[in-house]
């Protein structure tokens, strides 16, 4: 989108093992096949692309502050479906191309499968490494341009890795939700300790006690 600035780069790092888990054998209906594998689908929770909307970090910040007052109400620390949209929405902002990335590294694994006859090889292609056995490929892996793993394909079962970049997106909605999840909570305690208001008290029907034993 016009006027949006490159999504910024990092060093690769891993983010939590059932996020990784969770990314695993997410195939897009009908994807084509290339080198023998089909391209994750990008739909799916915990597999991220870049997607720029120039929506500001301020806005997305109230965002995140409403959702966890929506969960705390309904009792769904960091497990509704709304905050995982928005965890999506919030990552894929500053996250690599990994569609193209994928589709980059696996045309180049195609094309060189055409031209070699060994039986097993390991091949170092700039952004992708990758081991077949004859023409079909067990395991690759794919880097983006700054040279961070962003995702690894076994045996046709692929796994997601964060950059930094998305690693502390993650960190910062975390923290932002963590904190107005506490203090809905906290108001939510309040006022259910409250006393009623006047015309409840004066009806004899609501009035508020201290008791002790």
């Amino acid at each position: 989108m016009p006027g949006c600035p490159a999504p910024g780069g990092g060093k690769g790092m891993d983010w939590m093992a059932i996020e990784a888990a969770a990314a695993r054998q997410h195939i897009a209906p009908g994807a084509i096949r290339m080198a023998g594998l089909a391209l994750p689908d990008f739909n799916a929770p915990f597999v991220n692309t870049r997607t720029k909307t120039c929506k500001s970090d301020a806005d997305y910040e109230k965002e995140i502050v409403e959702q966890a007052r929506r969960d705390q109400a309904m009792g769904l620390f960091q497990r509704s479906p709304g905050y995982r949209a928005l965890e999506k929405r919030y990552v894929s902002e500053v996250s690599p191309d990994r569609r193209g990335i994928l589709a980059q590294g696996l045309r180049k694994i195609q094309r060189q499968s055409l031209v070699e006859e060994m039986p097993t090889l390991a091949e170092i292609l700039l952004d992708v490494k990758y081991q077949k056995r004859g023409r079909i490929v067990t395991y690759a892996e794919f880097y983006d341009g700054a040279g961070e793993l962003v995702a690894t394909c076994s045996n046709g079962a692929w796994t997601m890795y964060d950059t930094d970049a998305e690693a502390a997106r993650k960190i910062g909605m975390a923290m932002l939700y963590n904190r107005a999840w506490g203090e809905a909570e906290r108001a939510a305690r309040r006022t259910e300790g409250a006393c009623p208001q006047p015309a409840a008290a004066e009806s004899g029907t609501g009035a508020c006690f201290d008791v002790t034993a």
